[in-house]
């Protein structure tokens, strides 16, 4: 059953009590007590108030003036309720002159932010709110003031990567109110100049891959008459070596020039692109960077040296170090048993061997 109850020494402030809606079994020491739930939320409130929830040790313990209505129905309580609002007897609804002027106005419980009582904070209320005796005070949200030189130290730092365009002042002047002002819109400025940096980017190495595949026009680079690639074995390799010794510099630059116009998005792609173009996995089995095993050493070839050249000759990897470039040129080698079937070749043996070994 429901009871709709009037808590005593709770008035608002047009001097009405205050009435809710509560179960039976929540009053105690002949109806002039009753338990209360510690959370905030109005709407689990309801909840334990419709549910019949089980008082226990930690909900607060209130006065009860009287008990104006019981029912079995939670729709009827909650009719009656609206009723109490109208009138102080709730065995009539005829409505006296004298209750008229003085109309009983529920007062609402006090507002938090959605969350369950175990929450650690609380943002207040919209609107100015009154003391309630079965919900504890709230808890304000409080922040830390910051130090206006150290919020500005912080996003000078923060924005040295940005365009030169979002800058603070660096004079003694620089004042909290200001401070406070531009953080409101420094998130949204940095991640503008970020997308205008990147978009600044990715236009450069645009023109970049432009210009590159401009240049000569009328006299394309042209692979040299002597070489071929891709390069299939040893002898074509030793063939490969041994023009690369000659002392005319000529054939060098060109292969240069033409592997350097292959180009890539970045200094991964771009190695494996003329690896590729260069290579064929045939000849990479036999290769790894320093010739451990009974493989050669591919860094003692001169067509690593050419191919390094051709790497920075990329406007988007011209900065790239022989270590970065022989890292993925050794990833290269070492994953080429691994191309052209040969991994599915090396699954289906293995597969092979475990059915004849049943």
């Amino acid at each position: 059953m429901y009871a709709v109850v009037e808590f005593s020494g709770e008035n608002d402030e047009s001097g009405c009590s205050m009435i809710e809606i509560i179960p039976l079994g929540w009053l105690r020491e002949n109806e002039k007590l009753c338990y209360w739930p510690p959370y905030r939320n109005s709407l689990k409130i309801a909840k334990c108030v419709k549910n019949h929830v089980d008082a226990d040790s930690t909900w607060t313990s209130c006065t009860v003036k009287r008990v104006m209505y019981k029912t079995d129905s939670y729709l009827k309580a909650r009719e009656k309720l609206r009723q109490a609002e109208e009138v102080s007897d709730l065995q009539t609804s005829d409505i006296s002159d004298s209750e008229v002027s003085k109309k009983r106005i529920k007062r609402p419980v006090a507002r938090y932010a959605d969350f369950d009582s175990d929450s650690d904070d609380s943002s207040p209320p919209s609107k100015k709110r009154t003391q309630s005796a079965p919900l504890p005070p709230p808890l304000i949200r409080t922040s830390s003031a910051q130090n206006p030189e150290e919020l500005k130290r912080k996003l000078l730092e923060s924005d040295q990567r940005i365009d030169d365009s979002f800058e603070f002042s660096n004079d003694d002047s620089f004042s909290e109110k200001t401070c406070a002002s531009q953080n409101t819109s420094t998130s949204v400025q940095k991640q503008i100049l970020c997308g205008i940096e990147h978009v600044k980017l990715q236009l450069a190495n645009v023109l970049a891959v432009l210009q590159n595949n401009s240049q000569n026009p009328s006299n394309p680079i042209k692979l040299p008459s002597n070489v071929s690639f891709p390069l299939n074995d040893m002898e074509s390799l030793q063939h490969f070596e041994d023009v690369l010794k000659d002392k005319d510099k000529t054939v060098q630059n060109n292969l240069v020039q033409y592997l350097g116009s292959i180009g890539g998005k970045d200094i991964s792609t771009t190695v494996r692109h003329i690896l590729v173009h260069c290579v064929s996995n045939k000849l990479a089995l036999q290769f790894n960077m320093k010739g451990k095993g009974k493989k050669h050493a591919f860094t003692l070839l001169g067509l690593n040296e050419i191919i390094q050249r051709a790497v920075r000759r990329n406007h988007i990897t011209a900065s790239a170090t022989d270590a970065d470039i022989n890292a993925v040129t050794a990833d290269w080698l070492r994953f080429a048993k691994d191309r052209d079937g040969g991994r599915k070749e090396r699954e289906r043996k293995k597969w092979e061997a475990q059915l004849l070994s049943k």
